[in-house]
C-alpha cells in the first residue's frame, strides 16, 4: 500500500497505509477495509475511468475476476460511500458508470499530504478550527509537509523552504509568508491577508507562515524558530 497521504476536498485525509478516512470538519475518522481502500488509492493515482477489472484485480488479487462475486465488488463501493458518510462528507467522490468501471468526480481537488512533526492547535466557532496535539505523529492539515522538511527549514534562510521549494513568496504579502505552489490557480490572496491581520501574525521574532490556499478553504502556519507550529484554517470561499 502507498505511502502516499491525500486530502480529498479540502476537508478529507485518506491515509492508504493504514485504511484511515479523517474529515478535517468533523474531527472523525474511520478504518476502512483492505479492499475499499486499494480501490481508492487506484482512482486516486490514476485519476481517470479505472475499469472493473482493475479494480477487482487492485482490491483482491490477480485472479479477483475468478472468485470475488460482483456482489462483493459493489458492495466495496457501498461501503466506502457509508464510511465517507460517516466521516461527516457529504459530496459525490466517486461515480460509477455503468458497465464500465468507476471514476474520481472531476471536480473534487485531491492533494497529496505527508504527516509532519508540527504542533496542531483546535478552535471552535467564527468558522474557524485550530488543533493541537503534543505527539510528533499529529497532523499538519493541509501543509503537505514532510518530516524531513523541517530540519531543512531550520537550517535555511527560507529561500529553500522545506528543501523542495514548494513553497513560495507571492507580491503584496509580506517576506515571511511563503505560498504553497500547488495552491489553486485564481485563489485570492486577500483572505490571507485578513487572517493575518485577525491572529496578529507577523515576522517579528523570525517567525515563517506557510499559507495553503484553498478554493474553500485557507490554512496557514504559523512557525517560531522552534518549529512548534500553529495552524489556523478559515473555510469561507476564497474570491
Amino acid at each position: 500500500m502507498s505511502s502516499r497521504n491525500y486530502i480529498i476536498d479540502d476537508v478529507v485525509v485518506f491515509i492508504p497505509k493504514d485504511k484511515v478516512l479523517r474529515s478535517l470538519a468533523t474531527q472523525k475518522s474511520l478504518s476502512i477495509h483492505s479492499p475499499a481502500a486499494k480501490c481508492l488509492l487506484l482512482l486516486i493515482e490514476r485519476r481517470e475511468l479505472v475499469s472493473q477489472a482493475d479494480l477487482y484485480k487492485a482490491a483482491w488479487g490477480d485472479d479477483a475476476l475468478k472468485k470475488v462475486s460482483s456482489a462483493t465488488y459493489y458492495q466495496c463501493f457501498v461501503n466506502l460511500r457509508k464510511a465517507l458518510k460517516y466521516i461527516g462528507y457529504d459530496g459525490e467522490l466517486i461515480k460509477t458508470i455503468h458497465k464500465e468501471g468507476v471514476i474520481i468526480n472531476e471536480d473534487i481537488a485531491i492533494t497529496e499530504y505527508t504527516p509532519s512533526a508540527c504542533i496542531e492547535m483546535e478552535e471552535k466557532g467564527r468558522g474557524w478550527k485550530l488543533s493541537k496535539k503534543q505527539s510528533i505523529l499529529s497532523f499538519m492539515v493541509m501543509s503537505i509537509i514532510a518530516i524531513y522538511s523541517l530540519y531543512a527549514l531550520q537550517s535555511h534562510d527560507g529561500s529553500e523552504l522545506f528543501g523542495d521549494e514548494r513553497y513560495i513568496k507571492i507580491s503584496g504579502l509580506p517576506d515571511c509568508v511563503y505560498v504553497y505552489k500547488g495552491s489553486p490557480e485564481g485563489v485570492s490572496t486577500r483572505r490571507v491577508v485578513e487572517i493575518l491581520e485577525t491572529r496578529a501574525s507577523s515576522c517579528k521574532n523570525k517567525h515563517k507562515i506557510f499559507v495553503y490556499l484553498g478554493s474553500i478553504r485557507t490554512t496557514i502556519f504559523d512557525c517560531p524558530p522552534t518549529m512548534h507550529c500553529m495552524s489556523y484554517t478559515d473555510s469561507r470561499v476564497n474570491k
